[in-house]
């Protein structure tokens, strides 16, 4: 299903919906619509459906109503958390067989753990890695950004390197990532054109820090060659 973007909003007293697509069922009376209210811009709806007992009608219910955008986000934040969930229970079977080995290890062996420090630009290198921006196709996208705004020149204009944080600015949206911890690394990221926000943890406790564009922007020129290693992509 593809997902649609909302047009501009219209103000009405009509307070009738109209359903124009169902995108699914979550219960038996819980569904995603893709509709409008009155005459207001077509919008997703996640909410309860019921029964009107005069007419016999379906109406909905309570629920959320959220933009093309606003479900691209929530998409995103959810395939994290599933794809957390799977590494979660795949480094735990991993532990697992671990353990079984070193069951008949020698139990002399208790050399204190190394302490895990996570510095403010590993943090941010690592989110960027592992998240990009968070979208399909987010690192070709970057790359490409950089491609057009004079990277691999000599030298950068003011104008390249103002386009290229716009660009930059935009392709990352307003938007976020959370996990619940599961001991070190990042925990949570939130991004807007105000600045990209990083929560970790380390041996030394939870950090956060807010990152201007410009820090990111550099940040990003240590990735991007590995990225188009990665990904086979042409200078």
């Amino acid at each position: 299903m593809a997902i649609r973007k909302s047009t501009k909003v219209n103000r009405t007293a009509n307070n009738s919906y109209t359903t124009i697509e169902t995108c699914g069922h979550i219960t038996n009376n819980i569904r995603l619509t893709y509709g409008k209210w009155g005459d207001n811009a077509e919008k997703y709806d996640l909410r309860s459906w019921y029964k009107d007992k005069v007419t016999d009608e379906e109406k909905p219910g309570k629920g959320i109503s959220l933009t093309g955008e606003q479900l691209e986000v929530l998409y995103n934040v959810l395939k994290a958390m599933v794809e957390d969930e799977e590494n979660n229970e795949g480094n735990n079977e991993d532990n697992g067989d671990n353990e079984d080995e070193e069951e008949g290890g020698d139990e002399s062996d208790s050399s204190p753990t190394e302490p895990v420090i996570i510095s403010e630009q590993d943090a941010l290198l690592e989110a960027l890695d592992n998240r990009d921006t968070g979208f399909a196709g987010g690192k070709l996208n970057l790359i490409h950004i950089f491609d057009t705004t004079g990277w691999g020149e000599k030298k950068v204009t003011k104008e390249q390197m103002d386009d290229r944080l716009a660009k930059i600015i935009k392709a990352f949206g307003t938007g976020g990532y959370g996990r619940p911890s599961h001991g070190y690394g990042i925990d949570d990221i939130w991004h807007d054109p105000k600045g990209y926000v990083l929560n970790w943890n380390d041996s030394e406790g939870k950090h956060e820090k807010k990152f201007t564009w410009r820090k990111v922007e550099k940040a990003l020129r240590e990735l991007i060659e590995k990225w188009r290693t990665e990904l086979d992509v042409a200078a």
